[in-house]
């Protein structure tokens, strides 16, 4: 997936993260954060993560994940399937 939303270069910069929506939580990457606060998230689709879409969200709705981008890519793939290990494992602090 790296190589077709930027190359191998950009993929240690989409970092892994769950966000908090109003009723529901989702998995994602964190592609970059503004100047004025916000994150801009990458919501890849499943089983298709090559398709998604990208949200703009207040760092607080944001926490990222201890976890590789392979095996988050792999849980889209799987319709999910392990996302509760990803979701177990300890959360990195957020920047």
């Amino acid at each position: 997936m790296a190589s077709g939303i930027g190359g191998h270069e950009n993929k240690p910069k989409m970092k892994p993260v769950r966000i908090q929506l109003v009723d529901s939580q989702r998995i994602g990457f964190e592609t970059e954060r503004t100047n004025d606060g916000l994150v801009t998230v990458y919501m890849p689709g499943s089983p298709d993560p090559w398709a998604g879409s990208v949200l703009l969200l207040n760092a607080d709705c944001v926490e990222s994940l201890d976890v590789e981008f392979g095996d988050t890519v792999a849980t889209f793939e799987q319709l999910g399937r392990k996302s509760s290990a990803l979701l177990a494992s300890k959360a990195a602090t957020s920047p």
